[in-house]
């Protein structure tokens, strides 16, 4: 999130003589008459009201959000109910947990000394980036008490409060770490000497990085430097901050730089909110379900003046593009090709509560390009596990950023096997195998009872919680040891973790000599439902997916998966409504009878594509919120 820091608005503190005046009475029926008051809606602070004449109302504000806020427009209303119809703009950067002097204008029946008014108080900001958000800061009771401008002395002298402004300060994206980076303040207004009071924040952490106070300034203009950590290779955003004080008590102003990545190398261009909008069109009747995982796959080079070098900055939404409002941050997924020179990348992307129409419909998504890690580390985006190296990349080790959990209706990386219960024994195990793409890595190991089958022809491993609804894809990798003895299998369709009845779909080497089969088991009965191929290739990984539509299964078996180049091996279906009534509880399967292992990696479900059709996808042109 941005670090905001105080950007103080032109104030003068009510000359002495104005405050004796109201104290004694002068404006009419002492101080005891009319009490005002500011009273703050949670999260903020509203205290020490004035008001003038001419309803300009100054006001100690705060807020304690948990993040800072960039105020954009002020307003008041009289009663105590309604909404603001206009915003004054302004531009004011408040830090959480500190204050600063505001002004609003409101709307006094009278301009009169002595004119009551009761209201309440509204601004109009962005927070960590979204923009447009509109809350009621407190309730205001008040009397206007001077005739005075409240940026003008009680004197009557001139005065103008001071402004900053920053300049060559770093660009969104254009700093490497260990390198020399520098801002420059500029002061309009106000009275010498000044105090320069500089910070530089880390905006996602709030850690400050550097900082330097310059006090008895006589100059109008200030410069600090400082150097970016060498060690800092995570594209952390930065950004400078600077609060300057006059010699006119409690008078401040000050400026913001915006964020700028540090990275370990070069950066992309851009600005901190480039972003392509994505088209997605149904073609089919049906809407798409919520929570839909939507498969896009696009040419990173396209992008690569946007890119990490990994990706890492990539961020999807709907509603809007990041840096505007009403964007809503989606789950996403990266199956292949984490590099901006790659020429395919497939991404799954969650649509949370966002739907497709039927017959035509369209959604409109945002692939964000960050200034920063932040979409990779926040969890909104991550890797399949495959995708890491041991230097250069920003995955270093298996699985470390797989998010696909957030993604996924269910999902299972091989990393994990606490989620499953064996029935009708047998062993689950985590190995450390050679995996479908070449590494080393745990997968998970189904070993089968050996000897008698027991109570029920196969073992099976059910996931311990359900999964919901009848129409869903199942998929992932699977290896048999040997065609002699070689089944494995997906289960589903029963009805507890602990069931030997379900349904079984897979390879069975070694009774149907079949690359692919569906069964349904019940107890030590196995029943064939569906076959097609021959026997597949000894001891080699395969993509295994069971698309569950109702009571109709379809049941393939491929090299890799499809979206990744994979071809096809074996297909095998279930003739129309001869799947019985579907329970919600999956798992992975093997015979019971033999004691050689089954492996498995990288499993998840999805939901069901309208009829089967994804839908498409069009990318338009990179644009800046």
């Amino acid at each position: 999130m941005e670090y905001l820091t105080t950007y103080g608005w032109s104030i003068l503190v009510i000359a002495v003589v104005v405050l004796a005046l109201y104290v004694t009475g002068a404006f009419g029926g002492g101080a005891g008459a009319f009490t005002s008051s500011c009273l703050a809606q949670s999260g903020f602070e509203c205290k020490g009201p004035m008001m003038n004449t001419t309803g300009n109302v100054l006001v100690t504000f705060g807020e304690d959000l948990g993040a800072g806020i960039g105020i954009t427009g002020t307003a008041c209303i009289s009663g105590s109910s309604g909404t603001p119809s206009s915003f004054n703009s302004i531009t004011a950067n408040v830090v959480s947990g500190e204050t600063l002097s505001m002004v609003f204008q409101c709307p006094l029946a009278s301009n009169a000394i002595g004119a009551a008014f009761t209201g309440t108080l509204w601004i109009q900001y962005t927070k960590s980036g979204q923009t447009g958000q509109v809350s009621q800061i407190a309730t205001l009771t008040a009397k206007s008490v001077t005739s005075n401008s409240l940026g003008s002395s009680g004197g009557g002298s001139s005065y103008t409060s001071p402004t900053v402004s920053l300049s060559s300060c770093p660009s969104p994206a254009s700093v490497t770490s260990g390198s020399s980076v520098s801002c420059s303040a500029t002061v309009s207004g106000g009275t010498s000497s000044y105090t320069y009071n500089w910070i530089v924040v880390n905006s996602i952490t709030d850690a400050v990085v550097a900082s330097q106070v310059y006090t008895g300034v006589s100059s109008t203009s200030n410069t600090f430097s400082y150097t970016t950590s060498s060690s800092d290779t995570s594209n952390s955003p930065e950004a400078f901050n600077v609060i300057v004080t006059d010699a006119h008590p409690t008078t401040v102003g000050s400026a913001y730089s915006g964020t700028f990545a540090i990275t370990s190398g070069s950066s992309p261009s851009g600005g901190a909110y480039a972003y392509v909008p994505i088209t997605l069109t149904n073609s089919q009747s049906s809407a798409t379900s919520a929570n839909f995982q939507q498969m896009v796959f696009f040419n990173p080079t396209t992008y690569s003046a946007n890119e990490m070098a990994n990706m890492s900055n990539i961020e999807f939404t709907s509603g809007a593009p990041i840096g505007t409002s009403g964007n809503v941050p989606l789950y996403s997924w990266i199956e292949s090709g984490a590099s901006s020179s790659a020429t395919n990348s497939v991404v799954w992307v969650n649509l949370g509560g966002s739907t497709i129409a039927g017959s035509g419909g369209t959604l409109t998504i945002y692939m964000n390009f960050m200034t920063g890690n932040t979409p990779v580390t926040s969890g909104y985006t991550g890797y399949a596990p495959q995708l890491w190296c041991a230097s250069g990349c920003f995955q270093s080790s298996d699985a470390q950023y797989d998010n696909g959990a957030n993604v996924f209706t269910w999902y299972d990386n091989g990393n994990t096997i606490t989620n499953f219960a064996l029935a009708n024994g047998g062993t689950l195990t985590l190995t450390s195998q050679t995996n479908p793409y070449g590494v080393t890595s745990n997968v998970i190991t189904l070993t089968g009872t050996g000897g008698s089958t027991g109570t029920a022809a196969e073992t099976v491993a059910w996931n311990t919680a359900p999964v919901i609804g009848a129409n869903f894809i199942m998929e992932g990798w699977e290896q048999i040891t040997a065609v002699s003895t070689g089944e494995a299998f997906f289960a589903a369709m029963g009805s507890s973790d602990t069931a030997l009845t379900n349904y079984l779909f897979g390879m069975d080497e070694d009774v149907c000599a079949c690359s692919e089969t569906i069964y349904s088991e019940s107890g030590t009965t196995s029943t064939l439902m569906g076959s097609a191929g021959g026997t597949t290739t000894a001891t080699a990984w395969h993509w295994q997916t069971a698309n569950v539509f109702g009571a109709d299964w379809y049941d393939a078996l491929y090299s890799a998966p499809p979206e990744l180049g994979g071809t096809l091996v074996g297909r095998a279906a279930t003739p129309e409504g001869n799947v019985g009534s579907p329970d919600t509880y999956i798992g992975i399967g093997m015979w019971a009878g033999v004691t050689a292992n089954e492996y498995f990696y990288t499993m998840r479900i999805r939901a069901s594509p309208p009829a089967g059709v994804m839908p498409g996808f069009s990318f338009g042109s990179v644009s800046v919120a």
